[in-house]
């Protein structure tokens, strides 16, 4: 064409112009460089976005560049677009050295006091997800509640496509009820011919999971909890069934210096009422610093499971009346009571006899 001198494209300068660089380097939390793809000042078998420069024309005039410009003819195959930055990080890689399309992480604030704010949510804040689009925190779910509800949100189906600009006619799951219930493998068969992307989960198998995840938690602290019975029963039992020779002769000897039956009687009720509490209380307050001081160390693996990520939470320090009471009837009564029937026989037995044997 008159007056032009020449025509560049990404190829006629590659590996004779550097690229344009990024004017402000910043590092991820840990350290680690931010990735920086090469950025030509001309596009070198791939433009990335809309204007990204294809050409360079060299003319005497600005008018004879513009009309040799727009008499270049482009090839362009198209490519699956990243538009949304939610999806982004699955998608198309715009650039070989980040195949995730995630150039940085960056950090601003106090992330302490972010935590702690979020931990102090309470009804009426705002919670905001997509530019424009926020939901009021109607209410906050219980404390006690955390362990399943830690990081949970409920909200209905329109606020739910609104937060989060979720597309009216596009679903997470859908819920099918078969009629026949010997249909419903058939049904999902089918299902599955039709809509091959898909992973239809029959309720027997959502049951099966639950219950391999519960079940053997629920038997191992059954188990724990059966020993620890057992334990008690044979210890009361031995406590029923006689006295050591130690403790006929103590009781020998209390009735020889002139004790009465009664007095033996209640100053061993007493002695077994008190080492029971004692033992009670040692026992509540220690199971009570394990669970509320030391997260329940022993015990956490078995309820939460190995195998699941629950976020962190804190249990509120809390003592139940009721509880305390039930476990002080089921357990201080019954031992107390299991001494009382050898110490009333030894303290109406002769102390020459009791001495004896």
């Amino acid at each position: 064409m008159p007056g032009v001198a020449a025509i560049y494209s990404g190829k006629d300068i590659e590996g004779k112009m550097g690229g344009l660089p990024c004017g402000w380097l910043i590092s991820n939390p840990d350290g680690s460089p931010m990735k920086e793809p090469m950025h030509p000042i001309l596009a070198i078998g791939k433009v990335r976005y809309v204007g990204d420069h294809v050409a360079m024309v060299v003319a005497d005039t600005l008018e004879q560049a513009r009309n040799a410009a727009e008499a270049v003819a482009v090839d362009y195959e198209e490519l699956a677009p990243v538009i949304d930055m939610r999806t982004a990080r699955n998608g198309p890689a715009l650039h070989d050295e980040a195949p995730d399309n995630h150039c940085y992480t960056w950090t601003l604030g106090d992330k302490a006091a972010v935590d702690a704010a979020f931990a102090a949510l309470q009804a009426g804040v705002l919670l905001q997800a997509v530019a424009g689009v926020g939901e009021l925190v109607a209410e906050v779910l219980a404390h006690e509640s955390e362990l399943v509800s830690a990081d949970l949100v409920l909200m209905n189906e329109a606020d739910f496509r609104r937060f989060f600009a979720y597309p009216d006619g596009h679903h997470t799951d859908v819920a099918l009820w078969v009629a026949n219930p010997l249909e419903v493998r058939n049904v999902g068969v089918k299902l599955l011919g039709a809509l091959p992307d898909s992973r239809p989960i029959l309720r027997e198998e959502v049951l099966r999971t639950y219950a391999s995840i519960f079940d053997w938690r629920e038997g191992m602290m059954l188990a724990l909890l059966s020993a620890a019975i057992l334990a008690f029963g044979i210890f009361a039992w031995e406590k029923a069934a006689g006295l050591s020779a130690e403790e006929k002769r103590e009781i020998g000897i209390l009735k020889a210096i002139g004790w009465e039956t009664g007095d033996v009687i209640a100053m061993k009720f007493w002695e077994g009422f008190l080492v029971s509490l004692l033992a009670f209380l040692v026992g509540y307050v220690a199971a009570y610093v394990h669970v509320f001081h030391f997260d329940f160390t022993l015990f956490a693996p078995v309820l939460k499971g190995w195998a699941v990520l629950y976020p962190s939470f804190a249990l509120t320090p809390q003592i139940d009346g009721l509880q305390v009471a039930t476990l002080f009837v089921f357990t201080v009564l019954p031992y107390t009571a299991a001494t009382l029937v050898p110490i009333w026989r030894a303290a109406t037995t002769d102390p020459d006899t009791v001495m004896r044997s």
